[in-house]
């Protein structure tokens, strides 16, 4: 959901630098090495095994070491044996949930109101739920195939939750079973067999299933948009899902760039769309190639900060550190630097996601907010499902908010009396979603 006009940035507008206190992930950057080491041991062997408690260890020490953590602070996280001896028995059987709360991206995914498509397995159908319930933008991802066909999908391959395999596309084909695949390395005549909509997702309960319907082209998923939306109402915030850290995983930046482009500007949501993307490379790519559409800069504390202050992968080459301020004022100033309209933060930095609790740490803040809009460009985070969390940036005037939840988010918004987007008929909705469904049946195995 977008909230009011773009922000002011006329010259007589002052930001006084936020403290370094009040935006804390420097503290994260100083230790990630040793965190990000205990983390994999914790996931990789037995809580209590020799080399983990030796990490943990290392870990804590080099917290403690630092003022970054005193006793007090371990006691309030019920870890008062863990801040006196990282080795003790009791600390290494509670080590899993400090560890975890330390951690780096281990926060729930989930609009302007954006509604987000990601966690779940089938785009379509939740763009239906998300018109219906007031959403103004549909959020989503992008993957490509081996023969070059955008899809929509959050993974960069077929996971076990989502999909299951119904047979091969063709006789004899070695790739087969596709479940664990990646979707860089199958056909799309590959992908379609696959059974899309029958498993329902552990963290979604209220999840409809729609057995056999399969994962849809970026092309498709327009369609049923223009069915639903004659007016040509509905906004689009389309990443590219492309890994900067594991470049053989998913397709180059260029092709991203080069196939999404070509579906955009084909369509009549040509005006629509805002390209978002965690790696950096493409929002840089896609203005040299078409300055009119507008890039969002997602970012979070896990593509931000690198272990041993290497280069982030993700940020299109920049250093955080080469530009003033604390970390809410570098990251604001590095998407500025690509030129990005938006900036798109994660909002929380911890696993604890409740801002009641003293555990949680924030990744957007005000700071970030107020300095991001002095340089001219929007702020929308994700992905908010948190009411409280809401509230806050509410607060700080942010320009939308991505969600998994926009009919509460919606109900919040107009609380506060400030304008929301009508919602879509329900009925002609389904009707266009019906029509969808029988064409995304997954077609019979050969």
């Amino acid at each position: 959901m977008s909230f009011g006009g773009p922000p002011s940035n006329n010259s007589g507008f002052k930001v006084t630098p936020p403290d370094r206190g009040s935006f804390p992930l420097d503290h994260y950057a100083e230790c990630k090495e040793q965190m990000m080491l205990y983390v994999n041991c914790l996931k990789n062997n037995s809580s209590t095994s020799t080399a983990c408690r030796d990490i943990s260890k290392e870990y804590l020490n080099c917290r403690m070491n630092r003022g970054l953590m005193q006793l007090e602070d371990w006691e309030s996280l019920g870890l008062a044996n863990v801040g006196k001896d990282a080795s003790s028995e009791k600390g290494i059987n509670k080590n899993i949930n400090y560890a975890l709360y330390y951690s780096y991206g281990y926060y729930s995914y989930g609009e302007s109101l954006s509604a987000r498509n990601g966690n779940l397995y089938f785009s379509v159908t939740i763009s239906c739920t998300a018109l219906i319930d007031g959403a103004t933008t549909l959020e989503l991802d992008n993957a490509i195939t081996k023969d070059g066909e955008v899809v929509v999908w959050h993974d960069e391959n077929i996971v076990a939750t989502k999909c299951k395999d119904t047979g091969p596309a063709f006789a004899n084909d070695t790739q087969f079973p596709y479940v664990g695949k990646y979707i860089a390395n199958l056909t799309l005549a590959q992908l379609q067999t696959l059974d899309c909509g029958s498993k329902r997702q552990i963290d979604f309960p209220l999840q409809s299933t729609y057995p056999g319907v399969r994962i849809s082209t970026l092309t498709e998923l327009f369609s049923f948009a223009e069915c639903a939306d004659p007016d040509f109402r509905i906004l689009w915030n389309i990443e590219s899902k492309v890994n900067a850290e594991h470049t053989n995983q998913t397709r180059s930046p260029e092709d991203f760039v080069t196939r999404q482009h070509h579906i955009f500007v084909n369509s009549p949501y040509r005006h629509s769309i805002t390209y978002q993307s965690f790696d950096w490379r493409t929002l840089v790519v896609m203005k040299a190639l078409d300055r009119s559409i507008p890039t969002s800069a997602l970012v979070d504390l896990e593509t931000a900060v690198m272990p041993d202050n290497e280069t982030s992968p993700w940020l299109a080459g920049l250093r955080l550190d080469a530009f003033p301020g604390d970390m809410s004022a570098q990251i604001a100033s590095a998407a500025h630097a690509i030129n990005a309209d938006i900036l798109s933060p994660a909002d929380v930095a911890s696993v604890v996601v409740d801002p009641t609790l003293p555990e949680y740490v924030p990744f957007t803040t005000r700071s970030m907010v107020d300095y991001a809009h002095h340089l001219g460009m929007l702020v929308k985070p994700w992905t908010v499902n948190r009411m409280s969390i809401v509230e806050h940036l509410l607060d700080w005037n942010v320009d939308g908010i991505i969600t998994d939840y926009p009919n509460m988010v919606r109900r919040l918004v107009q609380q506060r009396s400030r304008p929301v987007a009508p919602k879509y008929p329900k009925k002609r909705v389904l009707e266009c979603l019906n029509r969808h469904l029988k064409k995304a049946m997954s077609p019979s195995p050969q």
